[in-house]
């Protein structure tokens, strides 16, 4: 049987059904792998258990002691930066805890390099086979020229923006502990805007390259890291699939050489697994293993910019999530990497890491129309070096780091920052 303290009757039967579900007894595995996801709940802030032998029946009496979450939550943040990437955060969230519990939940971004907002409603049921329904919504800005002064490195347009909006609905189970697997769908509309040369000027106007789409995927997660960023212990696996279905809309502006409008249907899927896993040898020393892989049958758009958007990207690093980096985008890849990590002292991580990124063609421009084609089979490879010192605080780390891009001359970059470099996710990831 079960007891619960501090919470209201309602409140009570949720976590009963959850618990228990239709069963009347149960035996410890089944309540030990219940219990901790009823604790890794985010309504609840307070679960102490007790056990007491009845001696009637032989079993056992679970007691609860139970506190839930605050019902208004504000999370106000931000990433403090050497670099114009630095960005404020507000987060507000709203818990209504009843017979089904829900979440209702805003942020925004807001900074040179993205601008975002991002809305959802998630709604738990507490069912024989728990499940959530979350609808969601966003708008994202990226820019990325005026977050950049590293572009004298990077063969990129020197004006480069887009916009994407999306709305999506998924379903989401428990898959044992720390894992869920989601399933879903959803409409978008990209929105790119760039020039085609380096010399442009003021009279002249951006090409505009918009992607309406629809969207349906299925999501495996689990994730046991010890941090958001620079995790030094526990284990992140992501995979996934997308069906996407849509339309192109290109109008080139006055430094294209192909004049026309382009119409384009585009239909491709996408397959991508990504593992981050981390290996404690010693007290002091931890290993870390990175690995990335990606399948898209995705078709050209109308020119090279265009493409190498919407392709996937490599960006194992905090910094290499700020840059557009053509050279690390493909349709297809593999990519890896090792990590050592030192712990001189309690907080600070002294951290070396190396990635390869091989793509199975990679997508180059023609240099007198701008149109993508694919290079010859594993003809180039790519790789990420960082050197980091971080140190973990209670508001977020701060680190300096040192980085190399394989992009020929001056490819070193140095990175200080205060907080977190993450963002709200975009449609195609």
């Amino acid at each position: 049987s079960l007891e619960i303290e501090g919470l209201k009757k309602s409140q009570a039967t949720y976590v009963r059904r959850l618990l228990f579900k239709k069963d009347k007894t149960l035996d410890f595995a089944k309540l030990s792998s219940r219990f901790y996801k009823l604790a890794a709940d985010d309504k609840i802030k307070y679960l102490y258990p007790t056990a007491e032998p009845d001696p009637i029946t032989g079993n056992y009496k679970l007691k609860l002691s139970m506190k839930k979450e605050k019902d208004f939550l504000v999370q106000v943040g931000g990433n403090f930066s050497n670099r114009p990437i630095s960005e404020g955060f507000l987060g507000i969230q709203y818990n209504y805890f009843g017979k089904a519990a829900w979440t209702f939940y805003g942020n925004g971004y807001f900074g040179k390099l993205n601008t975002s907002a991002y809305g959802k409603i998630r709604i738990d049921f507490p069912t024989k086979i728990p499940f959530y329904i979350e609808p969601s919504a966003a708008y994202l800005r990226w820019d990325y020229f005026k977050s950049s002064n590293l572009f004298y490195i990077l063969e990129v347009p020197p004006y480069l923006i887009q916009r994407d909006g999306y709305g999506d609905l998924n379903l989401g189970f428990p898959v044992k502990n720390n894992s869920k697997l989601t399933v879903g769908g959803g409409f978008a509309e990209i929105t790119n805007y760039y020039y085609q040369k380096n010399n442009f000027t003021e009279k002249d106007t951006a090409d505009k390259t918009f992607f309406d789409y629809f969207h349906a995927n299925v999501n495996f997660t689990r994730n046991t890291l010890n941090r958001k960023q620079y995790a030094s212990e526990g284990m992140f696996l992501n995979v996934k699939a997308k069906f996407v279905n849509g339309f192109e809309y290109a109008y080139p502006g006055s430094t294209t050489v192909l004049k026309d409008t382009v119409s384009k249907f585009h239909q491709w899927l996408q397959f991508k697994a990504t593992l981050d896993m981390y290996i404690k040898t010693t007290k002091r020393i931890k290993f870390g293993v990175y690995a990335e892989a990606a399948w898209y049958n995705q078709s050209f758009f109308s020119n090279y910019t265009s493409t190498i958007l919407s392709a996937p990207a490599f960006t194992p690093t905090p910094e290499s999530k700020t840059l557009f980096l053509p050279n690390y985008r493909a349709h297809q890849y593999l990519a890896g990497g090792l990590k050592a990590i030192v712990h001189p002292v309690k907080n600070l991580d002294v951290r070396a890491e190396g990635y390869i990124f091989q793509p199975v063609n990679s997508i180059l421009a023609d240099p007198i129309t701008n149109q993508a084609y694919y290079s010859t089979n594993f003809l180039y490879r790519h790789f990420i070096l960082m050197g980091a010192l971080v140190y973990h605080t209670p508001l977020g780390p701060i680190s300096f780091s040192i980085n190399y891009y394989e992009n020929g001359k001056n490819s070193f970059s140095y990175l200080i920052h205060f907080g977190y470099t993450i963002f709200n996710k975009k449609s195609l990831d």
